[in-house]
């Protein structure tokens, strides 16, 4: 998931691999989702988001690499999208409101689409099927990051 560089924090700063959210999608689901997508790159060192920015879009890295960083600006761990393996990251924030509590910087030239938070909720809501896997997603998130919890 990560190269584990000062990864701490909970296992809900890293991101879902787009498999474990798109590729359960139905084709009907995952065509109303692409739609929402925005393309943006951004170039080396440029920053995605930042702590205590409220989440405003959920943020899918096609391609590049980045670092997710707290409040010590040390890297706590880096992502890699080659072509085709997408990372969703600030699924957990959209869905509850509450601020960044990292920073994701670009560590190359990287490629997102943005969904925005308030489109990603109209589309949860007329996709059942796709809500339903987003909670499952997020509840296994939560059921490992107990058990790592428990573990210490």
């Amino acid at each position: 998931m990560s190269s584990g560089i000062n990864s701490g924090h909970s296992f809900f700063d890293f991101p879902f691999s787009g498999s474990e959210f798109l590729g359960h999608l139905s084709p009907s689901d995952r065509q109303a989702f692409d739609t929402l997508r925005r393309r943006r790159y951004f170039s080396k060192d440029d920053e995605i988001f930042h702590i205590g920015q409220p989440p405003e879009f959920l943020y899918v890295l096609n391609r590049g690499r980045v670092a997710l960083m707290h409040e010590d600006a040390e890297i706590d761990a880096m992502f890699t999208s080659p072509n085709g393996s997408e990372k969703i990251f600030g699924a957990v924030e959209a869905l509850s409101e509450c601020p960044y509590d990292s920073t994701l910087k670009a560590l190359s030239l990287c490629e997102f689409d943005m969904v925005d938070r308030a489109a990603f909720f109209e589309f949860l809501l007329s996709q059942p099927a796709a809500c339903l896997q987003i909670t499952i997603m997020i509840s296994n998130r939560y059921h490992q990051s107990v058990l790592v919890m428990d573990s210490k």
